[in-house]
């Protein structure tokens, strides 16, 4: 439901259901050697994910910036973490299991605009607090924890037919049934110039400061272990664009980075 307080504001409130089916590859029950003495495996007896989410927005909407808030609460049921058990002689399997309760509430905020004629900024981010029960899987008692997930850029327009963007991701600290998951950063770089209406010279930057650190912290009776994985994320990209059929009559998407080696 939507009520528009003035020209300019609206106020939102909405409750959904939804369920969440897991992909095939997460079904997938035969076991990846790939990594070494780290096993990987599906779990084709996952259940699909349903969601209950209720939450009240606040948007503000002028001709120079916009900018959204959204308050809400959501409680999963067989929500999809990983499970890993000691195989012995140094090898681990690294596998999925439906997580009995995994409840959260935050703030999303959006936000964008313009500074200066040269300089235009995008913002949208999840401030969320999570608590999860995952007694069911051997882990005793309630967790929690509280972060940020971010998504940031700044477009600066440095000539007529000169621009630059500075892109920003954050994935914050996420719980699994018996640990924990490190937060990543990650700084993409892009440059473009227009050579005619339909060529363009860009060059991208992904993963600048090379934060593409994959690290998984396991604590049970049976095993500790710290599992860290590094990829290689840096991909630089020059090279030229061209554009053909109808012209757009919406804004430029803008870069498009090679993130494909994240997970």
């Amino acid at each position: 439901m939507d009520y528009a307080l003035t020209q300019h504001t609206t106020l939102s409130l909405g409750a959904s259901r939804r369920i969440t089916r897991p992909e095939p590859e997460a079904l997938n029950p035969y076991i990846d050697h790939e990594y070494a003495p780290n096993l990987n495996s599906g779990n084709p007896y996952l259940k699909p994910q349903i969601t209950q989410s209720f939450d009240l927005g606040f948007e503000v909407e002028q001709p120079i910036m916009t900018y959204q808030l959204t308050g809400y609460y959501r409680r999963n049921t067989n929500s999809v973490t990983n499970v890993v058990t000691y195989l012995g002689s140094g090898e681990s399997l690294s596998t999925l299991a439906n997580l009995p309760r995994n409840d959260s509430a935050g703030v999303e905020f959006s936000a964008n605009g313009r500074v200066q004629r040269w300089l235009s900024y995008g913002l949208s981010g999840n401030a969320f607090y999570t608590q999860i029960d995952a007694t069911q899987l051997g882990s005793p008692g309630l967790r929690s924890t509280n972060g940020v997930n971010l998504k940031a850029k700044l477009d600066f327009q440095l000539t007529a037919v000169d621009s630059l963007q500075v892109a920003i991701v954050r994935t914050d600290k996420r719980l699994t049934a018996q640990g924990s998951v490190r937060a990543i950063n990650l700084l993409n770089l892009g440059y473009k110039r227009p050579l005619t209406p339909t060529l363009a010279l860009v060059a991208t930057l992904t993963d600048a400061l090379n934060g593409q650190h994959f690290e998984r912290e396991v604590s049970t009776p049976e095993l500790t272990q710290t599992y860290q994985r590094r990829a290689t994320g840096q991909v630089g990209f020059l090279g030229l664009v061209y554009t053909f059929g109808a012209k757009k009559k919406t804004k430029d998407a803008g870069f498009e980075y090679d993130l494909g080696s994240a997970k």
